[in-house]
């Protein structure tokens, strides 16, 4: 189970870049962007939020069915672990992951008002997090080491943390930015 946490994690953060991209882009590519900044800041604020909210609830679904076809075949766990646990944690792994990414590509979207350049940088920093480098980052950075480390869920509660800050920063700049597109 340990490694099936490992492969979502790896295989679903990269669809979690692409997902969470275009959450405000989509108004710069149909042109509705002076539009759309007509609206009140606490409009704007809760449509970002529902269009967020919604993607989430996907990729983690996708989640869950991903999980669930594998637990058709069988789990297997190691003595001494159950398999509920074993679940829970590997859901949790990659749900926290995948949710630092998809803030991490809403980000840099919104900083650059460029889609491929925030797709880019998501995917850059995920390369180098699951490489070699990461092997001597803090517990609390170290966002891939479920399964590797006894303490891993500390990246993973730090991923959840950096998320909510970069979703947050990402929502204030679409409110204060004034489009020149």
């Amino acid at each position: 189970m340990r490694m099936l946490g490992l492969f979502w994690t790896d295989a679903l953060v990269f669809l979690a870049v692409l997902t969470f991209s275009n959450v405000y882009y989509i108004e710069i590519q149909q042109k509705t962007a002076e539009v759309y900044n007509l609206l009140p800041n606490r409009r704007k604020t809760a449509d970002i939020l529902k269009r967020l909210l919604v993607r989430f609830l996907f990729l983690t679904c996708m989640i869950g069915i991903c999980f669930a076809g594998y637990s058709i075949k069988g789990l297997h766990v190691y003595v001494g672990q159950e398999a509920g646990t074993m679940l829970i944690q590997a859901f949790f792994s990659v749900v926290a992951v995948m949710f630092l990414f998809g803030a991490i590509s809403y980000l840099c979207v919104n900083l650059s008002a460029n889609m491929g350049l925030g797709i880019g940088i998501g995917i850059v920093v995920w390369m180098i997090l699951i490489s070699t480098v990461a092997l001597n980052l803090p517990a609390l950075f170290n966002f891939f080491s479920y399964g590797v480390k006894d303490d891993w869920y500390k990246g993973k509660i730090t991923a959840i943390v950096i998320g909510m800050l970069f979703f947050f920063i990402g929502t204030v700049l679409i409110d204060k930015k004034t489009n020149k597109y």
